[in-house]
């Protein structure tokens, strides 16, 4: 049952709280070199004639997958895009960009479920909690049934 439209790229825990959103976890840990060019800064004549070029043609969309791991996202910006407002928990989570697919299941942390009355006003709180599963995409027409969490699971063992 080997699909290539079901590649894990990555897994992230992000959590949403009294002090924000935070990226808890996320593997793989380490992050390839992305290397940075130089771009020559070129003098500019203010009389000069500009050429404009043909908005129609569409640029090339840029991956977000360097040799098999996520590239592009820091751990702040994973954490706000990740972590939803709560009218969004306890249902499937689906974002893409470019050729990532973020799948998950963000839940609301119920504190009366826990035998507290109400979380303690000093402390820090937890709101929600979202494990995200970061697929490539590689098949435009990805769609994401109810058993695939299961198959993502094989795939990670």
């Amino acid at each position: 049952m080997e699909d290539d439209n079901y590649v894990p790229v990555s897994i992230i825990l992000v959590s949403s709280g009294s002090r924000g959103d935070k990226l808890l976890f996320r593997y793989p840990f380490d992050q390839p070199e992305v290397v940075e060019t130089t771009v020559r800064k070129v003098s500019h004549n203010p009389y000069a004639v500009r050429v404009v070029e043909d908005q129609s043609t569409e640029k090339p969309q840029s991956s977000c997958i360097l040799k098999g791991n996520l590239v592009g996202f820091t751990d702040d910006i994973l954490a706000a895009i990740l972590a939803p407002k709560s009218e969004l928990c306890n249902q499937k989570f689906e974002l893409k960009v470019n050729d990532v697919r973020f799948i998950g299941h963000p839940t609301l942390v119920n504190h009366s479920s826990m035998g507290l009355a109400s979380p303690k006003r000093d402390g820090p709180t937890m709101i929600l909690f979202n494990l995200v599963f970061a697929l490539k995409v590689s098949n435009m027409s990805f769609e994401c049934s109810s058993s695939q969490p299961l198959y993502l699971l094989r795939l990670l063992r």
